[in-house]
Parts: C-alpha cells; sequence; structure tokens
C-alpha cells in the first residue's frame, strides 16, 4: 500500500512546479534518511532590522487589545542622600602613588589625609 502511494506522489510530483516541487524533492529525502535542507541564515544587520519590527508590531498588538503590563517599581531614593559621593570623604587623585594596582600611602601622605 504504501510503495503503491510513494509512486502516485512521484507521479504527482513530475507535474508540480518551483515550491512544491522542492517542498516534495525535501519530503522524500527526509524519508530516505538526509537531513533535509538547511535554515536560511541571515545577516546579523538585517536580523536586527527584522527582529525590531517584530517587536514593534507586538507592542502596537498589546495596545490594540488593551493588554496591561505589570510597571516594574522604581526603586526608592534615600532622603538626603544626593547621587554623589561627599570628596571629602575620599582620596585625592594626587595623594600616594599606584604601583602593580594598590595604593601606597607613605606616613606624609596619611598626615595630609587625616589633617582635613
Amino acid at each position: 500500500m504504501r510503495k503503491t502511494l510513494r509512486d502516485i506522489e512521484a507521479l504527482v510530483a513530475s507535474d508540480l512546479s518551483g515550491r512544491e516541487k522542492r517542498k516534495f524533492q525535501e519530503k522524500r529525502i527526509k524519508s530516505l534518511g538526509g537531513d533535509g535542507r538547511k535554515p536560511d541564515v541571515l545577516p546579523y544587520a538585517l536580523y536586527q532590522r527584522v527582529a525590531k519590527r517584530r517587536k514593534e508590531k507586538e507592542k502596537e498588538e498589546k495596545e490594540r487589545l488593551c493588554v496591561s503590563e505589570r510597571k516594574k517599581k522604581e526603586p526608592k531614593r534615600l532622603k538626603g542622600k544626593g547621587r554623589w559621593k561627599d570628596s571629602t570623604k575620599s582620596l585625592d587623585p594626587g595623594v600616594g602613588h599606584f604601583k602593580n594596582g594598590v595604593l601606597k600611602l607613605n606616613s606624609k601622605d596619611i598626615k595630609k589625609f587625616t589633617s582635613r
């Protein structure tokens, strides 16, 4: 029964053209134990554009359907604390010298820092 089906498909395949013929050939290769065609590879720049368009379409679709997402909580800022640290608590760049990734301080440098 299967053999007759294959024969019929082979006869029909001779009349096919273009995509349909390629699909039939891929199906036949897979049935014989082959791997078939490899997926198409896009250049990365083109892939980024496609991904960006896809993301925009999904966003528009969500807006159209009025699906609300849970918003991320913004971190709370502490009162009285600014973004920048107080510079009086840190060492000046002119104090000491770096050697092998370690800041070397001598006694004079330490006295300058503690006298503030």
